[in-house]
């Protein structure tokens, strides 16, 4: 993948057995990681993004989880590291 972000071309890559996407953002004061990977709904396993899509075509309560970790180092060398988990909640339930 690439794609241009604040005028500079970025790149990535997605995994689709392994159900991962790294995105490289390459700026004038740092260099950004991102790699998210889609979670099965028990956390334990991943799951291709064929299969993902037709739970959620066959299950539309089936929540999918993905985890994201982000490494950013800037020009002065300083490492930051966030990481957490995103999931999808049913939006049925918020009606």
């Amino acid at each position: 993948m690439e794609w241009q972000y604040s005028g500079v071309l970025c790149t990535g890559r997605f995994m689709a057995s392994m159900g991962t996407a790294i995105l490289n953002f390459i700026v004038k004061t740092a260099f950004v990681t991102v790699t998210y990977r889609l979670i099965d709904a028990d956390g334990e396993a991943c799951i291709p993004l064929l299969s993902l899509l037709i739970y959620q075509w066959l299950l539309p309560s089936f929540s999918s989880v993905m985890g994201v970790c982000i490494v950013e180092v800037d020009d002065q060398k300083v490492p930051t590291i966030q990481y957490g988990t995103m999931y999808r909640i049913d939006p049925a339930l918020y009606r």
